[in-house]
């Protein structure tokens, strides 16, 4: 069985006929040793040239144009190996596609990348520790900044036919819960999005003729169904200006000027990280004053609530009634 430094050097001979041009000047050493420590193989100029000695021993059509200086190594003209094999930078690029993509592809494309997956997995192991792109999978990670939660739990067929019902722009039938109901109710939904929120797939869409665009819940489908009927858009309905305009917030009511006492750390934090281009933050000697154009919405009550006695809202006055409503109805559950 081949030992992990051999299988080490198959991989970087491999990324050389890779690499190599059909015909022209070819590429020379430097730059072959360029491009495979882009690809995190730190080899010697050495090691380089014994690897194309030996390789071009095995491929007659590998030659050595040494009709200038420096030599440049080449496929002889319209001809090349051809190789289909997974480069280290591709096996990235599908480590990081798997765990972060994953829960916005349609099953059928999971499926026929699985192959591609499971390669990638294998192709990354071989090389961890010998290659410094191969280890950078183990040094990178996303941390959500709310409070963890488990995924909620969604029927995979429900999500097989809502990936399809949006995928082939057709109608769906659904038995829909919502977040205050008790049973499910038919639905017949027009799907025009489908929107990763942290641990909770949305699909955007309309219901039945309506033209307001709402959010579904996917782990609140019990059942769905495509009619394979054709789905209708709404004029104008482009999901990137939906997501600008904050709705994935929930409840947006429209821009505010927001007013604030900020205490604590709080007006460090949101120096380096602002609410809105247009913050201001004015320092007196016993708080901070903060003035932003924001969203209102229920994510914007949520984060004012979390930040408990370190921010104090002044404007609008409807908005600060609303919270020390609900920070009083607080203080009585404790009392």
């Amino acid at each position: 069985m081949p030992t992990n430094d051999t299988l080490s050097t198959l991989g970087r001979q491999w990324e050389i006929l890779k690499c190599l041009p059909s015909g022209g000047r070819g590429k020379t050493v430097a730059e072959i040793v360029q491009e495979l420590g882009e690809l995190g193989y730190q080899v010697s100029t050495r090691s380089i040239q014994r690897d194309l000695q030996a390789l071009s021993a095995l491929f007659p059509t590998l030659e050595c144009n040494d009709r200038g200086r420096p030599y440049g190594w080449r496929w002889a003209r319209n001809t090349s190996l051809g190789i289909p094999g997974m480069s280290i930078s591709d096996a990235l690029s599908l480590h990081f596609i798997q765990e972060t993509l994953k829960p916005l592809l349609p099953k059928s494309i999971l499926d026929s990348m699985q192959g591609q997956f499971e390669g990638a997995a294998a192709r990354l192991d071989r090389e961890r520790g010998k290659n410094n792109l191969a280890d950078w999978s183990r040094k990178v990670c996303t941390v959500h900044p709310t409070q963890p939660v488990l995924p909620p739990s969604v029927d995979a067929g429900v999500m097989n036919e809502v990936y399809d019902a949006l995928l082939y722009g057709q109608q769906l039938e659904v038995q829909y819960r919502s977040l205050k109901g008790n049973e499910p109710e038919a639905r017949v939904l027009h799907p025009l999005g489908l929107v990763q929120r942290g641990p909770v797939s949305y699909l955007l869409a309309t219901a039945f003729d309506y033209e307001d665009v709402r959010i579904w819940a996917l782990h609140r489908m019990s059942k769905a169904r495509r009619t394979y009927e054709e789905s209708r858009v709404p004029e104008g309905f482009d999901l990137a200006e939906y997501l600008r305009e904050d709705h994935m917030h929930f409840g947006s009511q429209g821009n505010i000027e927001l007013k604030a006492r900020l205490y604590g750390e709080l007006p460090r934090i949101l120096g380096e990280t602002p609410l809105s281009c247009d913050q201001k933050l004015r320092f007196t000697d016993d708080a901070c004053y903060l003035e932003a154009t924001v969203s209102l919405t229920w994510q914007l009550r949520w984060w004012l609530l979390s930040q408990g006695s370190d921010v104090e809202v002044i404007a609008p006055i409807s908005l600060r009634e609303e919270i020390v409503a609900k920070l009083k109805a607080a203080v009585n559950r404790y009392a």
